[in-house]
Formats: structure tokens, C-alpha cells, sequence
């Protein structure tokens, strides 16, 4: 089951296994440059975004009104559970990440940022960002 619904064909890139990879946010910027004129949306992991961040810088250089959303749970998620079944859930290792303030990095790259800590605001918010542009 997806998180958002797609409202019709053409509508939503599945990163497929590479979206560990932090390729969710280059392929939003490939979709706003395709579709320029359709809001684009990015949700991507903590970990995963870490990968390819600096492409946020790529999209405010070239104006790709794009609107990144990012779970952040602190931890590369796949490897951290999987230890944690594997191994028990005090015996993980290299799986933690500190709690970076995306919304920072979003402002000091020039974009618009914000954090928010409740689910109930996630809407909100993402409207925000889109009227952002």
C-alpha cells in the first residue's frame, strides 16, 4: 500500500530497491524538469536523503519548485530493524544516525524549511511548501 494515492497514471516514481539509495530526491527533480507545470513531491528516509542531499541545492539553483518531506527517525531504518531481529534490540551497530534538523538545511540552501513533529501537521505543512514554491 502506497502512502499517498496516485490521482492517475504517469502520476508517482517508485524508486523501487534503490530508494535506500537516496535516489527519491534526484528523480524529483527529473520529474519537475519533465512536468514543470505538476507539483512534485518527495518523501524520503533520513538515512536515504543523506545520500544525495546536496540535490535539494541542485533544485533551488535551477528553480524546481519541488517539496521534499522526510521521515526521520534518526537510523538507516533497514539495517537497524533488521539487526534488531537479527541480533536483539540491544545489539545494534552502525545503524544510528543523530536527529539533523533538515528544516536548516533546507533555509540555508535557500529553500523553504520547516520541521514538524506531529503527524496531524504533515497536510498543513506540505501546503506550505507548495505555496512556497
Amino acid at each position: 500500500r502506497l502512502v499517498v494515492e496516485p490521482d492517475g497514471p504517469g502520476r508517482f516514481l517508485d524508486p523501487g530497491p534503490y530508494g535506500c539509495l537516496g535516489v527519491g530526491l534526484p528523480f524529483a527533480n527529473a520529474a519537475k524538469v519533465a512536468r514543470p507545470s505538476t507539483p512534485v513531491v518527495c518523501i524520503s528516509g533520513d538515512g536515504a536523503l543523506g545520500i544525495n542531499l546536496m540535490e535539494f541545492d541542485t533544485a533551488v539553483r535551477h528553480r524546481l519548485p519541488i517539496v521534499l518531506v522526510v521521515s526521520n527517525n534518526a537510523a538507516w531504518g533497514i539495517e537497524l530493524n533488521s539487526q534488531r531481529v537479527d541480533f536483539g534490540e540491544d545489539r545494534v551497530i552502525g545503524t544510528l544516525l543523530r536527529d539533523c534538523r533538515f528544516d536548516r538545511v533546507a533555509q540555508a540552501l535557500g529553500g523553504h524549511g520547516e520541521r514538524v513533529t506531529e503527524p496531524a501537521e504533515i497536510a498543513t505543512a506540505v501546503g506550505r511548501a507548495l505555496d512556497a514554491g
